[in-house]
């Protein structure tokens, strides 16, 4: 039998490498397609306030930011799947520059346009490289992220407004006059209208080379048959790599001090390095979620940043990663970094050899497809939110207006007044939204010692005495961002609600952040409370961890002595209760040893029951951190505590610490629901300090049964006594926590 040809080989017996690299190649080839016809509308873009004559030169800027930029990305350790170029915002920004500083402002004179634009294209890609490399090694890319995504959505409402408009004028404009031929609009309507369902339906399907290239049949059809069809790109002049722009830049750099270069160039080097960072992060993250992996921010920063360096020194256009690309070349089949060689690749073969066919794209197909890409850059979200408000499917409330105010100030301004100033109306909204998230109460609850109580159980004297003074001490719970507002407000609140109290718990567990104002606030605070007799405490603060070192180098610590932080609100209640037993209003010592006659234990019992149910006891003594049982343990004897305090513990989830669910002292006794129910123990309870208790075993309840009935049931009165309070004292406290703040 005959061996088939090479080409009748089933895809599966070829080997895996092979296909591996068809694959990848294809990838490429994939994202070359649909991205290409891109990059060059971006170029034409970007240098259009030049003219005609400059077309060739802006076509070469973004061949260059997808070719060079490309390259040097990767070269610098760009995470596998990103492949970088030109991007319309970034276009528009250079434009921008062009348009108004070197044109109108007439930034340069002397140096012919041409030359000038190329400098000022430069420098401000060269500042915002700087800002990029800088960002990266300072790690800050994380913050760049935390732009409000309304202010992102409005900018790039903007960006589609302005790529709209650019498309139209190329369709429709010749010689600075609006001509509305019926040739040219036919055409764009060949490219536009299939173009948006294809683009619904298909979004990662290469479609828009041949729409273009029907287009451009259509036009030089039209064009044969003597209809007014418009301009082509023509001889595409000046499309040759050259530095001779650099030769003027001792004379640009002559002509401006310092300052003014920084207040002219600032805003453009912001503003590239932000859009520029912004995009790239995107399809990182994109790429994160498509493969399952992290990127590093830092390095992405760091491969766009010295990309962009590289761009500047050639005269390109900014260059950054986009999603578009990243996804096309996923879907593709691209997993490494090939799919983005390919890419450059193929952009250098069309400039080296393809330009004469680039020269017969008519204007009119080069404009629809920038009228088709804005499309897939406005936002999505915002549209749908307007779309849904007219129609009444969503209530406009008050917080989905302000974002989307603040969306629309930024949309006009970069579509009325220029990208520049739109990315300062961000930093205006976003300071806006900043405020606006951040304005509600600091104070989530502020609770006087009759709701808020710690986990402490203690005697009924040691209770009715904490009934009786509950306004001498309370706890305020924060939550959100503690900065200088938000701790003005805390400090009226406590001055006006808490003027009778004289031990306060500031609990911060719920705190985002505490920045340096609001310690300085606190420490003020802390010191006029100290004057009216009033102590103050944090709870919810880590010892060691990086908000208590904050406060203390703040100089917290020298008002607010570092023992009345602590780790939980449990714990301060605790000290706060204990400060209001011990302040000369109690009349027993916490940590007295106390005869058994005088517990609780033994209400009703006269001394010789008393001395009776002792002499069944023993007398034993644990040391701080000892065990008196554990979860699980048989449930073989209670303990009536005379002197220190037992914790009782649960465990948690899997990973974390044990729970502390109460807190006994002396008084009081434990283990005793073990005792009688005959279960075995369901918590820990070990000793917080020392501790002295009577012990009573299981035998020895059974003899008190037979021998002593009525001393048995005058204890099982009381324990049912103590355990109902206990259950009252919860339920009380659950209904503090329940009611609405």
């Amino acid at each position: 039998m005959s061996t088939p040809p090479p080409s009748a080989v089933p895809d599966a017996a070829q080997p895996a490498g092979l296909r591996r690299w068809q694959r990848e190649i294809g990838a490429g080839i994939t994202v070359a397609a649909g991205s290409i016809p891109n990059e060059l509308s971006y170029g034409l873009l970007a240098l259009a306030p030049l003219g005609l004559a400059m077309e060739g030169r802006g076509i070469l800027a973004a061949m260059l930011a997808g070719m060079l930029g490309t390259l040097v990305a990767l070269s610098l350790g760009s995470r596998v799947g990103q492949i970088h170029g030109a991007r319309p915002a970034l276009a528009l920004i250079v434009s921008a520059l062009i348009g108004h500083t070197l044109i109108k402002a007439n930034w340069l004179p002397g140096i012919p346009h041409q030359d000038g634009a190329l400098i000022l294209m430069g420098l401000a890609l060269a500042g915002a490289a700087l800002l990029q490399l800088t960002t990266a090694a300072a790690g800050w890319g994380r913050f760049v992220r935390y732009i409000p995504y309304p202010v992102q959505a409005g900018f790039f409402n903007g960006v589609a407004l302005l790529m709209l408009l650019g498309g139209l004028k190329l369709v429709f404009m010749q010689g600075g006059t609006w001509h509305l031929s019926p040739g040219p609009a036919l055409v764009a309507a060949v490219i536009v209208l299939p173009g948006f369902v294809l683009q619904q339906r298909w979004p990662e399907r290469p479609f828009l080379p041949v729409l273009l290239c029907v287009g451009a049949l259509l036009h030089h059809a039209l064009a044969s048959r003597g209809m007014a069809m418009g301009l082509t790109l023509g001889s595409l002049a000046d499309t040759r790599l050259s530095f001779d722009h650099l030769l003027h830049l001792p004379e640009a750099l002559a002509l401006h001090g310092p300052g003014d270069w920084l207040r002219v160039l600032g805003g453009s080097c912001v503003a590239i390095a932000l859009v520029s960072a912004l995009e790239t992060l995107f399809a990182a993250n994109r790429l994160d979620t498509l493969t399952h992996s992290r990127h590093d921010s830092r390095r992405e920063l760091a491969a766009i940043g010295g990309a962009n360096l590289a761009l500047a020194a050639a005269g390109a256009l900014p260059a950054a990663g986009a999603v578009s690309r990243a996804n096309a070349a996923f879907a593709a089949g691209g997993r490494t970094r090939v799919p983005a060689l390919c890419y450059a690749l193929l952009i250098a073969l069309l400039w080296l050899f393809g330009l004469d066919m680039l020269a017969m794209l008519p204007h009119s197909t080069i404009g629809a497809g920038l009228v088709l890409l804005s499309a897939g850059v406005a936002d999505r979200w915002s549209m749908h939110a307007v779309r849904d408000c007219l129609r009444g499917r969503s209530l406009p409330e008050r917080r989905l207006m302000s974002n989307l105010a603040v969306s629309a100030l930024v949309t006009l301004v970069a579509a009325f007044v220029g990208l520049l100033e739109a990315v300062s109306a961000g930093l205006v909204g976003a300071m806006f939204l900043f405020a606006r998230d951040h304005s509600k109460s600091i104070v989530r609850r502020v609770a006087d010692g009759s709701v808020a109580s710690s986990l402490q159980v203690r005697p009924a004297w040691q209770q009715i005495r904490l009934g009786s003074q509950s306004t001498r001490y309370a706890l305020v719970e924060l939550e959100g961002l503690l900065f200088f507002g938000t701790a003005e407000e805390l400090e009226e609140v406590i001055e006006t609600r808490l003027a009778d109290a004289r031990f306060i718990v500031l609990d911060c567990s719920r705190l985002i952040d505490i920045d340096l104002s609001a310690a300085q606030v606190l420490s003020r605070m802390a010191a006029r409370l100290r004057i009216r007799h009033t102590r103050l405490a944090l709870a919810g603060l880590d010892p060691a961890g990086a908000r208590a070192t904050f406060l203390a180098s703040s100089g917290l610590a020298q008002v607010l002595p570092r023992k009345r932080w602590f780790a939980n609100a449990d714990a301060a209640l605790e000290w706060a209760e204990n400060q209001v037993l011990e302040s000369g209003m109690a009349t027993r010592r916490l940590d007295s040893a106390t005869t058994l006659r005088h517990l609780d234990v033994c209400a009703g019992m006269s001394a010789d029951q008393a001395a009776t149910l002792e002499s069944l006891m023993q007398r034993r003594l644990f040391l701080r951190g000892d065990v008196l049982f554990r979860a699980g343990d048989a449930s073989d004897a209670m303990y009536v505590l005379q002197a220190g305090s037992v914790s009782i513990l649960r465990a948690g989830d899997a990973g974390t610490p044990r729970i502390r669910i109460a807190c006994l002292s002396a008084g009081l006794v434990v283990g005793e629901m073990g005792l009688i129910e005959n279960q075995p123990r369901t918590a820990d309870a070990i000793a917080d300090t020392t501790v002295e208790c009577l012990v009573l075993e299981r035998t020895a309840l059974e003899q008190l049964q037979i021998q002593h009935p009525q001393i048995a049931n005058l204890l099982y009165a009381n324990l049912a006594r103590t355990l109902a309070q206990r259950l009252r004292d919860t339920t009380i406290r659950l209904h503090g926590y329940m009611r609405p703040h």
